[in-house]
């Protein structure tokens, strides 16, 4: 994916988990059975000059829809 892609440029560790689909990144970490510290949701915006990846810590991310 772009954002694997992305990762492994910039050389950075990472490790990819499988889950149910989920909508935010505390969803993410409950699905995982992670601490919500331990989780970030990716996401992937469309701008102008190509593509821009923005990182939402769980322990952090907005309650709103």
């Amino acid at each position: 994916t772009i954002v694997t892609e992305h990762l492994e440029h910039a050389g950075l560790r990472f490790e990819f988990l499988p889950h149910r689909r989920t909508q935010t990144a505390l969803d993410e970490a409950d699905a995982l059975e992670l601490h919500a510290d331990e989780v970030v949701k990716v996401v992937v915006l469309m701008i102008d000059t190509g593509h821009a990846l923005a990182v939402v810590p769980a322990d952090r991310g907005s309650t709103s829809s």
